[in-house]
């Protein structure tokens, strides 16, 4: 007896999104936003799995652009959040909605910011309806998220679009950029932020100062090069700078 599962025709739709076979996409004449359990549609898959033939051949065949799944997320969002540059800016080309946020409040700026997305984020900001100081839930800025994920080129854009404010503050936190790259160990961050007059000792939430975070988290060369330059650690007096 055969106990092979035959697939519907739906799964073959959302494989071939995944495989990015462009081929079974024109072929197929079931409903092309058809949902998987999870309220993905093949744009969805194809998006977030980096597959641009299939997200283009989807389009062709007029698949929705905006819809979402159960986290309210669409296509675009997704490709954002799998640092899918090249497909984000079809996306947004072809007119994916681009003022959506996550269920924590960030928006693709954030997301495109993090992932170190140059291209797609000044796409964004062409738009001149994106916010390059909207706040997440925890009032982080697009600014924070350059920091902590070490990309120096968009840490620049960004800073350009708000004044050259270095020192911004997340609301829950009291990080600065400069406490977000010395956590995650940025040093090219770092020292860029410092090279624009970054308040080196600024304090978080709980009393920390950059070098702090940076011996914290054993980031050694981060660590001297914060101290090289005034630096101080939590507790230690500011004249030792």
């Amino acid at each position: 007896m055969n106990s092979q599962k035959v697939e519907c025709p739906e799964e073959q739709l959302w494989k071939a999104a995944l495989n990015d076979n462009e081929t079974v996409i024109t072929m197929y004449d079931g409903d092309i936003n058809a949902e998987t359990p999870l309220g993905n549609t093949a744009l969805h898959i194809a998006a977030s799995g980096g597959c641009l033939n299939a997200v283009k051949a989807l389009l062709n065949r007029g698949v929705k652009v905006d819809c979402i799944d159960k986290d309210s997320l669409t296509p675009l969002f997704k490709a954002v959040k799998g640092g899918n540059q090249e497909i984000a800016c079809h996306l947004l080309y072809k007119g994916a909605d681009f003022s959506i946020l996550d269920s924590e409040g960030a928006t693709l700026l954030h997301h495109a910011a993090h992932k170190g997305m140059t291209k797609f984020l000044q796409q964004l900001l062409e738009k001149q309806k994106v916010d390059p100081l909207s706040k997440d839930s925890s009032g982080q800025l697009p600014l924070h998220m350059a920091c902590s994920g070490g990309h120096v080129d968009i840490v620049k854009i960004l800073l350009a679009c708000n004044g050259g404010q270095v020192d911004c503050i997340a609301d829950e936190s009291k990080y600065t950029p400069l406490h977000e790259a010395a956590f995650w160990g940025r040093k090219k961050v770092v020292k860029f932020l410092l090279e624009n007059h970054a308040s080196i000792n600024a304090k978080t939430a709980l009393n920390q100062t950059p070098l702090t975070l940076a011996k914290i988290c054993g980031h050694t060369y981060v660590s001297e090069l914060i101290r090289s330059r005034g630096g101080i650690l939590e507790g230690e007096s500011n004249t030792l700078s």
